[in-house]
């Protein structure tokens, strides 16, 4: 009997000492990758007083190396910010590469304060660059669960500037989520722009511009632009902007442009959605914008294409751009919906109780058009000629057409 309860107190012990070395060895193995992911700012204070520049420059250096394998010689971490206010005296340094920065939470949570003044707009506060020395490297990384402001009674420049340095060393695939940035932090101070995305750097046919970003579930208040925008995007390429508001004091909103209306030098794809904008949205030199949401003030579209428009706008609209238009007040379109045939379809805002789409060129056959009042049974009168189509119907009146080419 007590030889039998031995061994059973023995074999009891030999499992409890095998699962202690495995669990132990499975910790040690597993905590190296730990630490190579996440890199604690263990020496920054965010006490609000101490000026935590100096210790988040050095987790900058730390953050990034290219000891990786051959295979994939960038490595990375992810910079994990404490609770607190986090206070910077002065901009800290250019971000080279993609490093991801995240806090606890965009209110209460870890509060960014850039307690400087600065001159330059267009000067940034967090910055990446893309000028990591590996080609590529400065790919990736972004923004997470941070408040970020200017400090009391300071002004100027850009909450976070996304720039590069030629067509292999810009910053590219970036989230940025759940950021609440505004403008004071005390007594009144702003920053002028909120994001600017520059990527006038990059021109190489099919792979221009600043590319593939995304920023989704954020809060920008109260900016004060110079140019008119809290969003600048030059010479964007896939960006996805979801689920904000732009709340800008001065008539700031978003702007999105490139530098001429060639094909490599234009901003290209950007889906705006649920964004809703307490200012301006400005569209130059673009091809293939979609915005949704609520404008509070000025729509103005130039030299672009293949851009659609939709929400609520209660602002004045200037259209020379061309853009697709459907909002409870207005629904229009400049040109056809359809440009891969000679058929088309449209809607035209009566004037007057007048109307007239012109085509894109002149027909031999006058095409046969049909159009229907989409506000009342009422009758329209159609009249097609080689370059266009006029209708008639009661005032102000929106028409919906279709037309079918005959050649």
């Amino acid at each position: 009997m007590q030889r039998n309860l031995f061994r059973y107190l023995l074999l009891v012990f030999l499992v409890f000492v095998a699962a202690f070395g495995l669990s132990s060895a499975y910790s040690q193995s597993a905590s190296p990758v730990s630490r190579l992911r996440i890199l604690s700012a263990k020496n920054m204070k965010c006490d609000g007083n101490t000026d935590d520049t100096p210790a988040f420059n050095t987790l900058i250096s730390r953050a990034v190396s290219g000891n990786g394998p051959a295979q994939a010689p960038v490595e990375l971490r992810t910079i994990q910010l404490p609770t607190g206010k986090c206070r910077f005296a002065s901009a800290p340094r250019v971000i080279p590469a993609g490093i991801k920065i995240i806090g606890n939470g965009n209110r209460n949570g870890t509060w960014l304060i850039a307690d400087y003044n600065e001159s330059n707009h267009q000067n940034g506060f967090l910055t990446w660059d893309g000028s990591f020395r590996l080609l590529g490297g400065g790919a990736g990384g972004g923004l997470e669960h941070l408040h970020i402001s200017k400090g009391s009674g300071k002004v100027g420049g850009t909450a976070i500037r996304i720039a590069g340095i030629d067509d292999g060393h810009r910053a590219s695939f970036m989230v940025f989520d759940d950021l609440y940035i505004n403008s004071a932090f005390g007594a009144p101070g702003y920053w002028h722009h909120h994001l600017i995305a520059d990527g006038r750097c990059c021109t190489a046919e099919g792979s221009n511009g600043i590319r593939d970003i995304i920023l989704n579930n954020f809060h920008f208040g109260q900016s004060k632009p110079p140019d008119g925008a809290s969003i600048l995007i030059f010479n964007g390429v896939h960006f996805y902007i979801t689920n904000g508001l732009i709340f800008a004091s001065d008539g700031g909103g978003i702007r999105i442009s490139g530098q001429d209306g060639a094909d490599n030098h234009m901003s290209h794809d950007i889906l705006i959605t649920n964004v809703n904008i307490l200012g301006t949205l400005y569209i130059e030199h673009a091809d293939g914008i979609v915005y949704s949401g609520w404008l509070a003030g000025q729509l103005t579209t130039a030299d672009s294409k293949n851009c659609f428009i939709s929400g609520v706008i209660q602002g004045a609209i200037a259209n020379a751009g061309g853009c697709a238009i459907v909002t409870t007040d207005l629904i229009s379109t400049s040109g056809p919906i359809q440009t891969n045939d000679d058929d088309f379809a449209g809607t035209l805002v009566m004037h007057n109780g007048n109307a007239t789409h012109h085509f894109n060129h002149k027909f031999h056959i006058p095409p046969v058009c049909i159009a229907s009042d989409n506000q009342a049974a009422s009758p329209v009168r159609v009249t097609v000629d080689i370059d266009g189509l006029t209708v008639s119907g009661q005032d102000n009146h929106q028409i919906s057409y279709i037309c079918i080419a005959r050649e």
